[in-house]
């Protein structure tokens, strides 16, 4: 879980000043331009999470739509890093928001499932919060190291090594997935 939201965290914390340093827009424009992507977005979140959630529920099996949410994540991650328009990059988040609607709606069924024992539910739970919010909180941080030290190569060149290898980190995630035990 750290993973997969440490590499959204990534686009999500960063996307308006993606939008000013690459696709070009002003400052004034940044704002509305992000507000647009991410209607899509969240659009695209509501309907996969309505979907995803009852649909793994009726086939019985959780990873594979963990592990799947995940890499269609990764690979809308992929996609922005190579966008240079808003249409590229709106295609991309709402790609994203369909990946991670998925995954939150089934990610947490998983968790509640290897949970070890009902005593040690608060602390487990708390470690989950952590992997919910402490990527929130470095990926600000590692992005602008990241961007400040590359952005003399250039902000097209900056952002899109930021955003692979924030979809390497996505995928690790996804693949971790595969050792859990117990879960179908």
């Amino acid at each position: 879980r750290f993973l997969v939201i440490l590499g959204t965290a990534f686009v999500t914390t960063y996307l308006l000043y993606f939008t000013r340093d690459v696709l070009g827009k002003t400052p004034d424009e940044a704002g509305d331009t992000v507000a647009a992507i991410l209607q899509f977005y969240i659009v695209a979140l509501l309907v996969s999470a309505l979907v995803a959630g009852p649909l793994s529920d009726r086939i019985g099996r959780v990873k594979p739509f963990v592990i799947g949410a995940s890499l269609v994540c990764a690979a809308a991650i992929v996609v922005l890093a190579f966008a240079r328009t808003q249409g590229t990059a709106t295609i991309a988040a709402a790609i994203m928001g369909a990946g991670f609607g998925a995954y939150t709606a089934v990610d947490l069924a998983l968790i509640s499932r290897v949970l070890p024992s009902a005593g040690d539910r608060a602390r487990d739970l708390g470690i989950i919060n952590i992997a919910n919010s402490l990527p929130q909180v470095l990926a600000p941080l590692i992005a602008s190291i990241w961007i400040t030290t590359l952005r003399d190569s250039g902000y097209d060149v900056a952002y899109q090594s930021l955003y692979l290898a924030a979809a390497v980190v996505t995928v690790l995630g996804a693949v971790l997935v595969v050792k859990v035990k117990g879960v179908p």
